[in-house]
């Protein structure tokens, strides 16, 4: 996949704004309380890191060394792979139901279908694809 790209360099009002910007402090309330709904146990997982959402309500949780498990909601361990991911946010579910994963090391980007067949979807180039998000409102893919 091929993208091209132009920086455009700020103007000196536009950088001022962004300062602005940047400077106004957002918050947002927090609950006084929290209300735990389900707790499940991950064979093959140590520490979780990382959590997705499948449809049919599947799970992929991922940990600290590398371990992308998908359960089902009994926490029966249906598939599991090992990933150059750690504690970062390395993975996310499509709206069309595939899970996508960085795979930092070969600068790619994996897609596993609900059928379980893993391709790769995108090749990163020069850079280590960290951390990525499906759009569940347009779709797009975000790459960190």
């Amino acid at each position: 996949m091929e993208t091209a790209s132009t920086q455009l360099k700020p103007t000196g009002n536009q950088r001022k704004q962004d300062r602005e910007k940047s400077e106004v402090k957002q918050t947002l309330p927090l609950s006084s309380s929290v209300t735990k709904v389900r707790e499940y146990t991950v064979p093959g997982v140590g520490s979780v890191s990382h959590i997705s959402l499948g449809k049919s309500g599947r799970l992929w949780v991922s940990d600290g060394n590398g371990n992308l498990v998908q359960t089902d909601l009994q926490g029966n361990q249906l598939q599991k792979i090992k990933t150059s991911g750690r504690d970062e946010g390395y993975h996310t579910v499509t709206q069309d139901g595939d899970l996508i994963y960085t795979d930092r090391y070969n600068k790619v980007i994996n897609r596993i279908t609900p059928d379980n067949i893993i391709t790769e979807l995108i090749k990163t180039g020069d850079w280590e694809p960290l951390s990525i998000h499906s759009s569940h409102i347009n779709g797009d893919i975000l790459v960190g």
